[in-house]
């Protein structure tokens, strides 16, 4: 299955993987065995990946990089509609 991921997502998977953080296989395979509504899995691996370094910003986790992701809030989680 080839899936298609900006390039900034890509380098996120990268360096969560280089450090151990996830299993991005793994991943995948969630999302082949429990769709979400009628969300493409592009898009709902972008949200979790999204997710995945806001909330590293606001616990202040490590992240490769200083600035926050595009929708960052410092409070709070942001509302699942899109």
């Amino acid at each position: 299955m080839l899936i298609h991921l900006p390039q900034n997502y890509w380098a996120y998977v990268d360096w969560l993987e280089a450090r151990g953080d996830i299993d991005f296989q793994a991943w995948v395979l969630h999302v082949e065995e429990n769709p979400f509504e009628d969300w493409p899995m592009p898009q709902l691996l972008m949200y979790w990946l999204w997710l995945d370094e806001t909330r590293r910003h606001r616990n202040g986790d490590p992240a490769p990089s200083a600035a926050p992701p595009e929708g960052f809030t410092r409070y709070g989680e942001p509302s699942n509609d899109l």
